[in-house]
């Protein structure tokens, strides 16, 4: 569990950092300022391109480490996820899980959570 906090946050912290930073200075870039109007695509692709990343890097990190690990458990996440998911996409989502979920390790329940959170 240690390992997997360790490498989501250093990758949150760093790579994370540094794409933001990436990010912020691509879009002060103002779009006319290029003799050449296809410069200013190419700065446009960049910037969405770093943006994806970025995506990457946040989805990764949170997949290493889930927000729920140390604070609520699993029993908890899940039905909030659900809940997240139908205020996302306006569709209802019924589910229950046994509490024999409560007595699973760490990397099982991150895995399950993370699992469910791609579906």
């Amino acid at each position: 569990m240690k390992s997997r906090r360790r490498i989501g946050r250093e990758v949150h912290d760093t790579l994370g950092q540094e794409l933001t930073a990436g990010q912020l200075y691509l879009r002060r870039i103002p779009e006319n300022s290029y003799a050449e109007a296809h410069w200013s695509s190419f700065v446009k692709e960049a910037a969405e391109a770093v943006d994806r990343a970025l995506h990457q890097v946040r989805s990764l990190s949170y997949l290493l480490h889930p927000p729920f690990a140390e604070d609520m458990g699993l029993l908890t996440a899940l039905p909030l996820l659900r809940r997240r998911r139908s205020q996302r996409t306006g569709i209802q989502v019924k589910r229950s899980c046994p509490k024999i979920v409560a007595v699973l390790p760490f990397e099982l329940e991150a895995a399950i959570f993370g699992w469910c959170r791609r579906r």
